[in-house]
């Protein structure tokens, strides 16, 4: 405090922060789990906002559609599905979003590679809109195309 030019005392404030440090050192090392497991899964997966964007895509998109995942985050979340599975995509999409969390029945699908072949693929949603971490159906992309392949050729 300051008595006309003269100093006559200070006043300070000390907190510890140790309990918040630790907080985000454990956050920060879920976070590189997560994006470690995220990015060995061979499936992908899709976050869809209630606006059918995509808010969230995974590694998984360079290994099912060979595609960075990157250029795909605001975009239309039916954009590279073959035109003859949009109608049953879109609906179960709407279906899942209306329903209870929790995953919904599967659904096949073809997406669009980047090297201009259709994948087989089985989509799964779980309905996380009410997440306050997710706000969206949360899509697992399996591709089905090497099992199918296989299988045409057992035939």
């Amino acid at each position: 405090m300051l008595h006309g030019e003269t100093p006559i005392g200070a006043v300070g404030s000390v907190d510890d922060v140790t309990d918040l440090q630790e907080l985000h050192r454990q956050s920060t090392e879920r976070e590189r789990m997560l994006d470690a497991v995220l990015s060995s899964s061979s499936d992908m997966i899709v976050v869809i906002d209630e606006q059918l964007k995509l808010s969230f895509v995974s590694q998984g998109s360079w290994k099912v559609l060979g595609r960075d995942p990157a250029e795909w985050v605001g975009r239309d979340a039916f954009e590279l599905i073959h035109p003859d599975d949009i109608g049953r995509a879109a609906e179960s999409a709407l279906e899942s979003i209306e329903a209870d969390a929790g995953p919904r029945p599967a659904i096949a699908a073809r997406l669009l590679h980047a090297d201009g072949t259709w994948r087989h693929t089985q989509l799964v949603g779980n309905n996380m809109v009410d997440n306050d971490h997710v706000h969206g159906l949360v899509v697992t992309v399996h591709d089905l195309s090497a099992q199918l392949e296989a299988e045409a050729t057992a035939a």
